[in-house]
């Protein structure tokens, strides 16, 4: 069996909101949560997004609801060396399409970094580009822009 990707342990479809989460967190109370919904839905806007832009949650509250919600590990890019040699595995177009960073690749296991786990979907669209085992991890926006 040499299926071309193979994800490992990740949530496409969350059972629990990262409001939820956040709360549990204690990073906002529920009464923060129902406006902020609202408010979201008129901005056309992410309720995570939206809390970040307000400074009720800052990126990295962000990022670490994210990686729970989505069973993914938060890695903190400014403690790594990231291996640039990867960019020619993962030409700009598909990085920037899955706001990707490639992190290293070691025994046929290519670990790459994202801050929207949503758009794990889309990595089916990888499978005729590599060869390899993909674990993906968390990081803010900020280290991935």
């Amino acid at each position: 069996m040499n299926e071309a990707v193979k994800i490992r342990d990740v949530d496409l479809v969350p059972s629990r909101k990262v409001g939820d989460i956040l709360i549990e967190m204690g990073l906002c109370n529920a009464e923060q949560l129902v406006f902020a919904e609202a408010r979201a839905i008129n901005k056309k806007m992410r309720i995570g997004e939206l809390l970040v832009s307000e400074k009720v949650i800052t990126d990295i509250d962000l990022a670490k609801a994210l990686s729970f919600q989505h069973n993914l590990d938060f890695i903190d890019l400014n403690s790594v060396t990231i291996n640039s040699e990867l960019s020619k595995i993962f030409p700009e177009k598909i990085t920037r399409q899955f706001k990707l960073l490639p992190l290293e690749s070691k025994n046929g296991v290519i670990t790459v970094v994202t801050y929207d786990p949503i758009l794990l979907v889309k990595l089916g669209n990888l499978k005729e580009r590599l060869n390899a085992t993909v674990i993906i991890k968390i990081a803010t926006s900020a280290q991935i822009e």
